[in-house]
């Protein structure tokens, strides 16, 4: 999916959670609706400290979505810097 974000350009993400998702952590590990959740590498995304905080035991609210680039680290520019994005933000599906 690519997001639009005001005044910083697009971006090629990865929705992870949907409005109504359940938000949870394993450590450091993301989960949604209970499970880890990977990047299309297979390797789970991981959550700073404070981040996880901000995220943990939230139910993604209606019209908006948490997304994710394909870097694992808890730095990348994503839902984990920015938060949830809205309907609107989403511009494009990417296909393989």
């Amino acid at each position: 999916m690519t997001v639009k974000l005001e005044g910083r350009g697009v971006f090629v993400r990865k929705v992870v959670a949907v409005p109504s998702n359940k938000i949870s952590f394993e450590g450091a590990f993301l989960k949604v609706g209970g499970n880890i959740e990977e990047n299309s590498e297979g390797e789970p995304y991981l959550f700073a400290d404070t981040v996880r905080e901000s995220f943990e035991g939230k139910v993604v609210p209606k019209g908006t979505y948490l997304v994710l680039s394909n870097q694992t680290s808890p730095s990348s520019f994503d839902s984990r810097q920015f938060g949830f994005v809205t309907e609107e933000q989403l511009r494009g599906k990417i296909v393989k």
